[in-house]
């Protein structure tokens, strides 16, 4: 997988915090040192599920399981939704050895190697729902934005009954701690409603609640420049 997925330099700089600055040949150097390293380091992984859902005010359901993600926000986000698909990413445990060798040397090299592996596993995570898109497309359904344990209401307590429902640990390596701190440490849950695309606008527009449920809202520089950290509220390309 490593090889057909690239890294994107201005989306690791943009988690750097950069914004037009001018960057100096040594640390346009290192920036690229990194992203190389994280690519030929990291050994990325995915695995999801499709399933059908009952979504309440409160709480969205999967038949046939015992997973109930509780939240208000992820069960608007759903409202309407025809299924779900559930899916989970990692780097994998070599990243994170990278990770603590290349921190314990350079301070620098260690934000900028981290930076790299943010944009990595949401690389990787476009990759597993590119890959959802495909099965359902046929069937006339368009993916919803990704929502993840940890957005608006939804506590990363479900953390563990994501990877458990699953069965994670065994196809990709992903546990999680009794804290809800997944292993390897750069990993992601996140649940993808599925819907008819005859049901909705045809604009692309953005998800008009993910800007609204986010902590960041009130303080984000991309909103404020007319951007968005996420996906669009129709994908179908």
């Amino acid at each position: 997988m490593n090889g057909s997925i690239s890294i994107d330099r201005a989306e690791v700089l943009r988690y750097l915090g950069y914004k037009d600055q001018e960057i100096d040949a040594e640390l346009s150097a290192l920036i690229d040192e990194n992203i190389k390293k994280c690519r030929d380091i990291s050994k990325p992984r995915y695995c999801w599920k499709i399933s059908s859902l009952i979504t309440s005010d409160d709480d969205v359901s999967i038949p046939g399981s015992a997973l109930v993600l509780r939240g208000k926000d992820l069960a608007s986000h759903l409202r309407g939704a025809e299924n779900v698909a559930i899916m989970a990413a990692t780097l994998g445990t070599p990243f994170d050895a990278g990770m603590k060798a290349i921190q314990s040397r350079s301070v620098t090299s260690g934000l900028i190697f981290d930076a790299c592996g943010s944009e990595y596993i949401e690389k990787v995570c476009d990759a597993a729902e590119e890959e959802i898109r495909s099965q359902i497309q046929s069937e006339g359904l368009l993916t919803l934005p990704r929502f993840s344990p940890g957005y608006g209401d939804l506590s990363i307590s479900h953390q563990k009954e994501i990877l458990r429902y699953l069965d994670a640990e065994r196809r990709i390596g992903l546990t999680c701690t009794e804290s809800c701190i997944m292993l390897p440490r750069k990993s992601v849950t996140a649940i993808i409603g599925l819907t008819d695309k005859n049901k909705i606008e045809e604009s692309g527009s953005l998800s008009s609640g993910a800007c609204d449920i986010c902590q960041f809202r009130d303080h984000c520089i991309l909103k404020k420049e007319g951007r968005y950290c996420g996906r669009k509220r129709i994908s179908e390309e």
